[in-house]
């Protein structure tokens, strides 16, 4: 949307580079508002999704931002071109007593009955505005800050949706249930790939086949319905499990982070952040590249549809379901091994991944790349990073030590990978961009395992957070009634 707003790539980058840090802030707070407030988790979920629907859904009622200074109509006296002159300073235009005035600064052109001077009251002018100016018109409007607001509130409570839906989901699932995660998330990527697919093929069918503009109405409406099921199901149905409730949440996780394992594979978790971001910011910004290199724009949104479809459908679902199995065979059924072997394989698929993008001819041989990669590589490092994190955080503490690692994953890695990806895509373009983040994910990969495999593997669990706990008010009742 942005792009066909007419935003810059370096602009674009630097507004997704500027959201993050705000991840990186607002996830750990909501994270300790949920602990913290436990018995209120659905009320807090639930005022998260409802926050970004709204954002989002208000992004396609945002006016079109026009990019040129119109073509003003101009009257036949030299002093109301001189008027109009101090509309574009740089336009200059003075008077002689020949019948042609000179005119300096920007070119304009003019069209009158039979080329007359002066020209009639109804001559159009039109200018070659510069660039700069297009660009200052633009990012000056009142509907690119809309644009800016609504894309950071809906994409920030996304995010701490995320972070806490995995909470959420782990606290359900109990202690030594962390290897079914996989198979509980398998089926929001079937949503999204479902959605995407839907949403994409409806935007090319109500679309124009003329020009590359196209229509989010789909979308719109494909937002609007599965927010309302949504927002009622987790209502009525949604049950959140009775937890404790840590009486020093920031001191715990606080303690636990220091740990030498567990700040290393912070560490690498922000590394895959960076190479995740770069490629949800980039990927459809490089297909829609090659589409115009190869003259197949009319199919653009279509294509973008599959490849999020493939990406979910094929490549997340399977390795998501089949993500206890990886994990028990990675790590002999030690979650601590499995989830750090798990990121050193991910890291090294993501090698491959963009390797393979910066080769390809077309924007159509995405589709299988994605079908194949984003399992081992996105859904392999996010199922590590969530799951180390649900087996070290302190009990009561899982939405604070999810919205943590989530803000250093997603928060301090998306805005390092977008605003780097977007200052390479500009001044060296998509294919050598891919190239270098292909290369930091192949020296991050052979870091990650030299470092784990051989310098933290073998060391003995350091001393863990003593904490104290206030058990919930019906788990007292309920243990009482018991014991009577």
């Amino acid at each position: 949307m942005g792009k066909q707003l007419g935003i810059s790539e370096v602009v674009m980058g630097s507004i997704t580079a500027l959201l993050p840090p705000l991840y990186f802030l607002t996830k750990p707070l909501f994270g300790v508002l949920v602990d913290h407030f436990s018995a209120q988790r659905r009320i807090i979920f639930l005022f998260v999704l409802g926050g970004q629907n709204v954002a989002y859904g208000l992004l396609y009622f945002i006016p079109r931002i026009h990019g040129e200074i119109p073509s003003p109509t101009v009257n036949s006296s030299h002093s109301q071109y001189n008027s109009f002159s101090t509309l574009l300073p740089a336009l200059s235009v003075s008077s002689s007593d020949s019948d042609t005035p000179p005119i300096t600064g920007i070119p304009f052109t003019f069209t009158s009955p039979n080329d007359a001077w002066p020209p009639s009251d109804t001559t159009e002018v039109h200018v070659e505005t510069p660039s700069s100016l297009i660009d200052a018109n633009l990012y000056s409007s009142p509907a690119f800050w809309i644009f800016v607001v609504l894309l950071s509130v809906g994409t920030v409570l996304f995010n701490v949706a995320n972070s806490v839906s995995d909470a959420i989901t782990f606290d359900l699932l109990g202690e030594g249930g962390e290897l079914g995660y996989g198979k509980q998330r398998v089926w929001g990527t079937v949503g999204f790939g479902v959605a995407a697919l839907l949403a994409g093929s409806g935007m090319e069918y109500w679309s124009s086949s003329e020009g590359v503009d196209k229509n989010y109405t789909p979308a719109l409406v494909l937002a609007l319905i599965f927010g309302i099921i949504d927002l009622l199901v987790c209502y009525f149905h949604l049950q959140m499990p009775l937890m404790p409730r840590s009486n020093h949440i920031l001191r715990d996780v606080g303690k636990l982070v220091c740990h030498r394992k567990v700040a290393v594979f912070l560490v690498f978790a922000a590394i895959c952040g960076i190479l995740d971001g770069f490629i949800i910011y980039y990927l459809f910004w490089y297909l829609e590249i090659l589409a115009v290199a190869s003259n197949q724009t009319s199919s653009v949104k279509l294509l973008e549809g599959l490849v999020v479809a493939a990406q979910s459908l094929i490549g997340e679902t399977i390795f998501f379901y089949l993500s206890h199995l990886v994990l028990k065979w990675l790590g002999n059924s030690e979650g601590e091994h499995s989830y750090a072997r798990a990121l050193t394989l991910s890291l090294f698929s993501f090698a491959v991944r963009f390797g393979s993008l910066s080769f390809i001819p077309n924007p159509w041989w995405i589709l299988p790349i994605e079908a194949v990669f984003q399992g081992p590589s996105y859904a392999l490092s996010y199922t590590a990073i969530v799951g180390y994190a649900a087996v070290v955080s302190p009990a009561g503490a899982s939405s604070t030590m999810q919205g943590l690692v989530a803000g250093i994953d997603d928060g301090l890695g998306y805005a390092i990978g977008s605003l780097i990806g977007g200052v390479l895509f500009k001044y060296f373009g998509g294919k050598i961009t891919f190239r270098v983040f292909a290369g930091l994910a192949s020296f991050s990969g052979i870091v990650h395992l030299v470092v784990y495999e051989y310098y933290l593997k073998n060391r003995k669990n350091e001393a863990k957070c003593h904490v104290k706990y206030n058990p919930p008010k019906e788990a007292v009742e309920v243990t009482a009634l018991a014991d009577s």
